[in-house]
């Protein structure tokens, strides 16, 4: 397999082209740490560094082969959980994060996108601002991450 070039614009180009997944669990990551994370550092770091089955956290075209991975590494947090559901009606506990898949169906070709959504499942945050997939597309399922609950300090 052939390196991606590394120079940032280039890797900014990915991100723009394929990495609203990466983006959106970045983000979730941020809002549970406080800690403002570099998406194109992070980049490089989880497309050359394999997790503990040997696998790349995640692949040049920003295909995430793992995403717990790369929130518990982000996040700081450790023992995620982390579940697919396709129940739009899903509520989220106070210990959950989630990203909202859209689709958008176009004439010859499917279209999907990542955003972040709040606990009521409402779009909060969009790596695109506006896309036109959430615009014009349907939400088809929800990927959570559900952390340890904290213990109450003493």
């Amino acid at each position: 397999m052939m390196l991606p070039n590394r120079a940032p614009q280039a890797i900014a180009g990915i991100l723009s082209a394929e990495g609203c997944y990466y983006l959106s669990i970045l983000e979730l990551a941020r809002r549970v740490s406080g800690r403002l994370l570099d998406p194109i550092a992070c980049y490089d770091i989880f497309t050359q560094r394999r997790n503990k089955d040997g696998v790349f956290f995640m692949a040049p075209d920003c295909f995430v082969n793992d995403p717990v991975g790369i929130f518990e590494y982000c996040s700081g947090e450790e023992q995620v959980e982390f579940f697919k559901t396709t129940d739009l009606s899903f509520n989220m506990g106070e210990n959950d994060v989630a990203c909202l898949r859209y689709e958008w169906k176009k004439t010859g070709a499917t279209l999907s996108h990542f955003v972040c959504a709040d606990h009521n499942g409402v779009i909060d945050w969009d790596p695109m601002g506006i896309s036109n997939t959430v615009r014009y597309g349907s939400p088809m399922s929800y990927r959570v991450f559900r952390m340890r609950p904290r213990a109450a300090p003493l």
